[in-house]
């Protein structure tokens, strides 16, 4: 975390946007997981994630409070035990840019490892217009038809190769707004992707592509996500969305999506226990 000076206002400024930008990013990953069936309580400065009909670790974790600006050690501890308590791995997760990184030392000290940081990537800019490509065709996809189609890219390894935001489990429920676009060429649809919504934020959360289209994956990417951008990103409309943003693994996708508008916004990192937590009979 980088030490404003007191009279660059300036600066100041912008470091302020930037956090509450990224309080927004997990507040909107923290609400979809509520939306499938997570449940939160209040641990000291914690907030303790657990979902009883699942062990999935991505619903299955310790956070800071929203709004805090770090967590007690005595603190995290308690909420690291709430969640052995329920047989459950303890994982931790935040936004680097919302703690200093000596933040990441209580993990270790309680046995936790970086499991890993996702860059993140943020869009604030003008709405796009959609891409025009010679050979696809875009389309919106109704949730009866998207459900379908994300259930056979999953089930079909061989044929489509799917990807996630790592924190975020695909299926939502319906209480959590999703968007769906696919790109098609001829008959066959050779690219997905999937946005959620929580109030004016919008997470570009998943896609997949078919083997056949590997060659064209940044075109088709940049067009799906233009075509998601149109649709529901718009600040100067009150109900539209007016930040969007999506996790980037490598250096030539972060390329592709500042192509796009999109600007360098931290990351999130996610501790885990080096041992598992036993599970029940």
């Amino acid at each position: 975390m980088t030490l404003i000076p007191q009279d660059d206002s300036d600066a100041r400024a912008a470091y302020s946007a930037q956090r509450r930008l990224l309080r927004r990013i997990s507040d909107h990953i923290h609400q979809a997981h509520l939306a499938q069936g997570a449940q939160e309580t209040i641990q000291g400065l914690a907030m303790v994630v657990t979902t009883e009909a699942s062990v999935d670790e991505r619903l299955n974790y310790v956070m800071p409070r929203r709004g805090t600006a770090w967590l007690p050690e005595n603190h995290l501890i308690d909420a690291i035990a709430q969640l052995r308590q329920q047989q459950r791995t303890p994982v931790v997760w935040y936004a680097d840019g919302l703690f200093p990184p000596s933040f990441g030392q209580t993990m270790l000290r309680q046995g936790l490892q970086s499991q890993q940081e996702w860059p993140l990537m943020i869009y604030q800019g003008p709405p796009v217009l959609p891409a025009v490509l010679d050979v696809e065709q875009m389309r919106p996809l109704p949730a009866e038809q998207a459900e379908r189609a994300w259930q056979e890219a999953q089930q079909n390894a061989t044929l489509w190769q799917v990807w996630h935001n790592p924190l975020q489990p695909l299926g939502l429920n319906a209480s959590f707004s999703v968007w769906d676009v696919a790109a098609w060429r001829g008959e066959r649809m050779v690219m997905l992707m999937r946005a959620s919504r929580h109030e004016r934020s919008l997470h570009l959360m998943a896609r997949a592509i078919h083997v056949s289209a590997q060659d064209q994956h940044d075109a088709l990417l940049s067009a799906c996500a233009q075509s998601l951008l149109s649709a529901l990103y718009d600040p100067a409309q009150t109900s539209a969305a007016d930040l969007a943003f999506v996790i980037a693994p490598s250096a030539a996708e972060r390329k592709l999506w500042r192509e796009l508008g999109f600007i360098d916004g931290g990351s999130l990192i996610r501790f885990r226990s080096a041992a598992s937590t036993p599970k029940t009979a």
